[in-house]
């Protein structure tokens, strides 16, 4: 029988990176720019089932899509496009459930921002569920 369990990724493990963000040593913020935010960790999962949270905090409205990839983004697990609204202090800006029904080896998660959004991420939550 599969386990639950849960994994939190900080900024400061450096497991992600960005194209169009300002990363820091705890979180990536948005710079006005469209393009990819946030991309990683490029880890090994077990098939299963899962939930990934982005956790921060949103300054500013905007359309983002927060997607799970692998084989270097030739493999779409669950994609979510949503615009998010501005809400004070740190929580989960979005969560993504998929299944992977076969172990992949770089599993990641992405934020892609698509106009005006004003986002910054903190941590990435992973659970998986048992069955």
């Amino acid at each position: 029988r599969p386990l639950s369990f849960q994994r939190t990724f900080t900024l400061k493990d450096r497991y992600f990176h960005t194209q169009i963000g300002k990363l820091d040593k705890t979180s990536v913020r948005t710079t006005g720019r469209a393009g990819t935010l946030l991309y990683g960790p490029y880890v090994y999962l077990p098939a299963g089932a899962y939930v990934v949270r982005w956790k921060g905090s949103c300054e500013g409205a905007g359309k983002v899509t927060f997607d799970v990839v692998s084989r270097r983004a030739k493999t779409t697990h669950r994609t979510r496009t949503l615009t998010v609204t501005p809400k004070r202090g740190r929580h989960t800006v979005a969560s993504v459930a998929f299944t992977l029904p076969r172990e992949v080896a770089d599993i990641e998660y992405r934020v892609i921002i698509h106009g005006a959004a004003k986002l910054t991420i903190n941590e990435v939550e992973l659970l998986r569920s048992a069955r």
